[in-house]
């Protein structure tokens, strides 16, 4: 079940832009860290914060063995194309 943490915030001016503050619970509740990448969605009236889907924030990784059970191709040789400019084949 999710915990639901909710907190006001006040708009600050930082450089030409404006900022606010997410409070340390809020930080420890969703394992960020200083420089996380975040993405910021508006739906209707509010702005909905999440941080991008990176390993660190993975819930669950999945095996490369399991990734590909099941997948009946062929191998190919990697193909990378004819050559251009002056490289040496």
């Amino acid at each position: 079940m999710d915990i639901l943490i909710y907190m006001s915030t006040k708009l600050s001016k930082w450089g030409n832009s404006l900022a606010f503050r997410i409070s340390s619970s809020v930080v420890s509740k969703l394992n960020l860290s200083l420089g996380d990448v975040m993405m910021l969605n508006i739906k209707g009236n509010s702005i909905v914060l999440s941080p991008k889907v990176s390993l660190k924030h993975a819930t669950k990784l999945i095996p490369m063995k399991e990734l590909v059970k099941g997948f009946k191709g062929k191998k190919q040789k990697d193909y990378w194309g004819l050559p251009m400019g002056k490289e040496v084949w």
